[in-house]
């Protein structure tokens, strides 16, 4: 139908590549959007997310992906929204200031 077409004609300029944590939160214009859901991870969750990429790491692998994270170039706000992965990116997001807040 047309409108399936018209879909898939906007998504041709999809793009999808590995970038480091580190540069995904180094994003200034990087913005979670009001319609995503509140921060709502447990300790739990925290915690489990830490063991994975400890775990990784005892393993020797070099690198740990932490999963998909869609972005969303919001043109009216001049952010990149942050569509999925928000749970993920804001807790590495909170570790990498307490860490920091810690050094200084």
């Amino acid at each position: 139908d047309i409108e399936s077409v018209k879909i898939m004609e906007s998504r041709k300029d999809i793009e999808a590549e590995v970038v480091s944590v580190k540069d995904l939160i180094g994003i200034k214009k990087l913005a979670i959007p009001p319609y995503q859901r509140p921060y709502r991870w447990s300790t739990k969750n925290e915690r489990q997310l830490l063991e994975d990429i400890l775990m990784s790491k005892n393993a020797g692998k070099k690198n740990y992906r932490i999963g998909s994270v869609i972005l969303h170039d919001n043109v009216e706000n001049g952010t990149l929204d942050l569509v999925d992965g928000q749970q993920r990116i804001t807790t590495l997001f909170l570790l990498q200031n307490a860490c920091s807040a810690a050094i200084d």
